[in-house]
């Protein structure tokens, strides 16, 4: 069938789909509700919302900013908005919850939402408009995971204007409440549509704003499809559909799509499956660049300074391209493949379209201007069966392509379609593929190279493993298994089934290879273990557990095991807990004796020593262990804690420079999961004693551990013991004085103290006659000021250009405010310190936000608004309470023990 023929059946095909819902919704909300609203600094809000109670709540606020690219910007101009943050105000109803769930879900179904979808509303911001607020037109980032729209409830208040014009897809949509003083209401609208919020012209409107959010997790819903007959797709070829919505490619399946489009794939995904056609989505950008006209000079010019984007008088460069395409799961299978306009289904797709984005470049003095337009959609990808292999072959698509999500993908289709032989053909010339040419690229990445490029990523070789089993294909597992790589116990597994189904010996020496190219001994004994897993699962589904191979296999893996555990030479964390887990296996053969001796020279590494203490504890519990030779050996351990934990950091590079948000160069040994277990097996068997001398070890690794270790360690314990506190309310009192320090030494130590204000006076740098320089340098002189708009005309702009060119301050001209050139001066050594500063101030803001609140509350007592508010860092840090601790087997009274 003709390329022609398909497209235009295709298109009359899905304009006959018949949808519901829509890109934006409003209505009331129904009964008489109430949130129980209480602002931080204010109090309880009564509604409909008083005057002087507005005024106070924006005393409390901040201005609402807006992002422009990956800057956060304030300007009035843009956006006049008051907005308090969601743990600054208290919705104080327990019922409200609930009406958030069912407003939710009348608006998800209102915009098109499958019924068996179901989404939730994450709170964001609390925003106030006075008289004059507004918002630009504008789209909602992606704020959160799963996020695909925003919903508005508007809280009785009484105003005028404030109306929000939707648009999408050259379609508008007004939404405004009626008597908005007597009930409560709600807006919401998809995170790709455009929305301007219009000036309030009186009163005040105090709105509560939540991220709409789908679960990732649920299953593919089907859509009920009610078109009579469905167009088969016999020789369609790289076809793309467009639909009515763009998505993120954080969100990128069949299960985000919505509305309109959610209906059109599943008719395709049916169709596609009845017809032998392949059926993929993707994010395609179409890229134009070229000049604009260039009225530089010309101050009488017509040109709409408030235009978004500039007409492309001559197209230098044009390219189009699929930049991620995934199966219908989410799974990434290729990047950047070329293709041509010809190979969409809609015609002149771009035709009559503004770009997404431009980047404008200005008149520099040797070049006219010029500008690149994107275009970016989301698409509906179709591939007959016969033609997939031309998204991985190189001489026809030469973009990146991932071997491991086309890999994961053909697996499911033969395991789903054993009699699949497309699948079948193309998992086998895939995986050969990728084992014909392996190089290390960097780290652990692995890469195809192909004439000197680096094109392919290779896939993981369980998957390789998984397709030699699946295809019966020996050579292939051989192969995949001398790979040099770090599995997991369920890759073991699966070599464990593979042995069984192609009938390896035990003294095969590929397998053999395999185990001694494991230095630790904890890597071995987990691959032995999961190796006779396997080999047993699938001994099992045949029925063959008294087969001699299986005993066979059985002798191989403990000979190795203890050897492994004979010839250990130096111990990880992990080792720990291998040989608790070997000396309950194997109790005849080695002893918790055997155990202590291997550990005697490694009893002042920490993490294996805690490891090795809780792993042992918990097979004490489950009675899997010697209950006499578990507390000897274990009384040991504490011990050697007692006397020298420490909190491990290891550095790869040099240090970073303060202010750094980054945990890359230190890796934290002492793992916060093992402390905190260990805290409260200690506590479960009253041993009092031991679990005030460890908190006493953490108090003092606190006061010198490296910077880092407190968001590598130290927070994650707090958060865990926080859990246990909530628990078990009776470790309120024991744990306090623990919060209350580390909390501290974190803000003192990492945070530090403000340094000195920066002053901004630079020097001047205006010509010194004309007005407009006389404004630059008394801008530039200023103190205080860091950047300062300019809204003056075409040539007064390309002098002030002219007068910074030379000098290390930024000019930009910001084409979006019409045409305002916006200058920024340069940083000095103080701006750069106190920058660095306000880094860690507010990234150490945000790591102590992110705990339950009231549970810190809690246990932070009188300390909570210090700590929290950071004040330690602005005012110098304060005498903290002394800690006190209930004495050893006691539990009502309390027996003082200072750990400072």
């Amino acid at each position: 069938m003709a390329a022609e023929i398909i497209k235009r059946k295709l298109e009359e095909s899905l304009s006959g789909l018949k949808v519901f819902g829509s890109f934006a919704t409003s209505g009331k909300v129904p009964g008489d509700v109430s949130t129980g609203l209480s602002v931080h600094g204010v109090g309880r809000i009564a509604f409909p919302l008083l005057e002087h109670q507005a005024k106070e709540v924006i005393n409390v606020c901040h201005q609402a900013p807006f992002g422009k690219g990956s800057e956060t910007r304030i300007d009035e101009s843009v956006r006049k908005t008051w907005e308090l943050n969601s743990e600054q105000f208290d919705l104080c109803n327990p019922s409200w919850p609930s009406i958030v769930n069912q407003i939710t879900e009348k608006a998800s179904r209102e915009l098109g939402c499958a019924p068996e979808v179901t989404s939730r509303a994450s709170l964001y911001k609390l925003l106030l408009y006075e008289k004059g607020a507004m918002f630009k037109p504008h789209k909602d980032t992606e704020k959160e995971p799963g996020m695909y729209g925003t919903l508005v409830i508007c809280l009785p208040s009484e105003y005028q204007g404030g109306a929000v014009v939707t648009t999408h897809c050259a379609k508008s949509k007004t939404l405004k409440i009626e008597l908005p003083e007597f009930f409560h209401s709600y807006m919401s609208w998809y995170a790709d549509v455009t929305h301007e919020v219009k000036p309030i012209t009186s009163g005040y409107r105090l709105v509560l704003v939540y991220n709409l959010i789908q679960d990732s997790h649920v299953s593919s819903p089907s859509a009920a499809l009610t078109v009579g007959e469905k167009m088969r797709l016999e020789m369609c070829y790289d076809r793309g559909i467009r639909p009515a919505r763009k998505y993120t490619d954080a969100s990128l399946s069949l299960q985000a799509l919505k509305g309109e489009d959610r209906v059109k794939a599943e008719y395709l995904r049916e169709t596609c499956a009845e017809a032998g056609v392949c059926f993929y989505l993707a994010s395609m950008e179409h890229t134009k660049y070229g000049s604009v006209e260039n009225n530089f000079y010309d101050d009488d010019s017509d040109e709409d300074h408030s235009a978004h984007h500039h007409t492309l008088e001559d197209v230098i460069e044009e390219e189009l391209s699929l930049k991620r395409v995934v199966d219908l799961h989410g799974h990434l299978l290729a990047r950047n493949v070329a293709i041509n306009e010809e190979d969409i289904v809609e015609e002149d797709p771009f035709d009559g379209r503004d770009p997404d984005h431009e980047d404008y470049e200005g008149y520099t003095g040797n070049a006219g201007a010029s500008a690149t337009h994107w275009y970016h959609d989301t698409v509906l990808v179709l591939v007959p069966l016969s033609g997939r292999q031309s998204l991985f072959s190189i001489p026809q698509r030469r973009g990146d392509v991932n071997f491991s999500g086309w890999v994961l993908g053909l697996i499911d289709s033969v395991t789903n379609y054993p009699d699949d032989s497309f699948s079948r053909r193309d998992l086998a010339k895939l995986c050969h593929f990728a084992l014909r040419d392996p190089a290390k690229a960097s780290g652990a990445d692995i890469y195809l190279r192909t004439n000197g490029n680096e094109i392919f990523q290779a896939p993981d070789s369980s998957l390789l493993i998984r397709a030699s089993i699946l295809l019966a294909d020996l050579p292939l597992f051989e192969q995949a298994i001398i790979k040099e790589f770090t599995a997991s116990l369920e890759v073991y597994q699966h070599i464990g089934v593979a042995m069984f189904i192609f009938k390896l010996q035990v003294k095969d020496p590929t397998i053999n290879g395999l185990i001694d190219n494991l230095s630790a001994f904890h890597a071995r004994f987990r691959a032995l273990t999961g190796i006779e897993k396997g080999f047993e699962q699938a001994a099992r589904e045949h029925t063959l557990m008294d087969d001699a191979r299986v005993q066979d296999l059985k002798a191989w893996v403990r000979g190795r095991s203890i050897d492994a555990f004979q010839t250990m030479k130096t111990v990880i964390r992990d080792d720990g807990i291998s040989m608790v887990d070997l000396a309950r296996k194997e109790p005849e053969t080695i002893k918790l004796s055997d155990c202590l001796n291997v550990a005697e020279p490694s009893m002042k590494n920490t993490a294996f020593v805690t490891a090795f203490a809780t792993r042992l504890m918990s097979a004490y519990e489950e009675g899997k262990i010697d209950k006499q030779q578990a507390n000897e050996t274990h009384q040991v351990l504490l011990q050697s804690l007692c006397q020298n934990f420490s909190v491990e950091c290891v550095k790869y590079s040099k240090r970073m420079e303060p202010g750094t948000d980054q945990l890359g160069d230190v890796e934290c040994l002492t793992n916060a999961d093992d402390v905190d277990l260990l805290m409260y097996q200690l506590n479960a068997k009253d041993m009092l004693n031991g679990l005030l001398q460890i908190m006493k070890q953490l108090l003092a690794e606190a006061k010198t551990c490296d910077t880092m270790a407190f968001e590598a360690f130290y927070l994650l314990l707090l958060k865990h013991l926080i859990t246990r506190i909530n628990a078990q309310p009776n470790l309120l009192e024991i744990y306090r004085p623990l919060f209350s320090r580390v909390l501290s030494l974190y803000i003192c130590r990492y945070v530090q103290i403000e340094p000195p204000a920066a002053n901004l006076s630079r020097d001047r740098e205006g010509c010194g006659r004309c007005s407009d320089c006389h404004t630059l340098d008394k801008f530039l002189v200023d103190p205080k000021l860091k950047s300062r708009d300019f809204p003056v005309s075409k040539s007064r702009r390309h002098h002030l250009h002219e007068m910074l060119n030379d000098t290390r301050h930024s000019h930009e001209t910001d084409r979006y405010r019409g045409d305002t050139l916006v200058v920024t001066k340069a940083s000095s050594s103080s701006d750069r310190k106190h920058t660095e500063w306000k880094k860690r101030f507010a990234r150490a803001q945000e790591q102590i936000q992110s705990f339950d609140q009231k549970a810190l509350q809690n246990v932070l007592g009188e300390m909570y608004e210090t700590i929290v508010e950071l004040r330690s860092a602005r005012r110098g840090a304060k005498a903290q309470p002394s800690l006190s601790h209930p004495r050893p087997g006691q539990q009502t009274q309390l027996h003082i023990i200072d750990l400072t």
